[in-house]
């Protein structure tokens, strides 16, 4: 699992989606890591005000993140992440490594 990758995180495992987004927006949790495609759904149908969905992925398998969108410190943090490990060929080098091959299949 992917979340279990990030260090000092605490991953709470949900029944369902729908389970996720109530608990993002009462407070319950910092941020989704779910399918992309599903993080489109909910904004596209549920409209939250109060949540943004992240550009970018997160690997090949088009995860994304959302978390609140007053977190203003966490979206920082993750996107500067991003940019770093774009910047510095971090990301390139992982996703050649570990992804490229997928993208033919």
């Amino acid at each position: 699992m992917y979340s279990e990758k990030i260090k000092d995180a605490q991953v709470t495992q949900f029944n369902s989606a729908s389970e996720t987004y109530l608990e993002l927006r009462k407070g319950g949790c910092d941020a989704i890591i779910n399918d992309r495609p599903v993080h489109a759904y909910y904004m596209a149908t549920a409209k939250p005000d109060d949540v943004i969905l992240l550009d970018g992925y997160i690997s090949a398998e088009s995860y994304g993140i959302v978390m609140n969108k007053n977190n203003t410190e966490l979206q920082e943090l993750v996107n500067r992440g991003f940019d770093k490990i774009k910047e510095d060929g971090t990301y390139q080098q992982i996703y050649d490594k570990w992804f490229k091959n997928n993208d033919e299949k």
